[in-house]
């Protein structure tokens, strides 16, 4: 999720409810920052901590994996 760059620039019907995961802390509180309607926005390790929610989409940006 980042700090929410990729959610503000989508149209809001685009969704009904928005999960971003991040590890980092002060990304997390830029994205919520940003103040964007029907958001959720959790630290975690998706690589580890997957939500139990169903998901019409998975996108992973900037993330790396070894």
């Amino acid at each position: 999720c980042g700090t929410g760059r990729l959610v503000a620039a989508l149209p809001p019907s685009s969704w009904s409810t928005y999960v971003g995961i991040d590890l980092s802390p002060s990304a997390l509180a830029r994205a919520r920052a940003r103040g964007i309607p029907a958001t959720v926005f959790r630290e975690a390790d998706f690589q580890n901590e997957l939500p139990d929610e169903n998901f019409d989409l998975i996108l992973a940006l900037e993330s790396l994996t070894t």
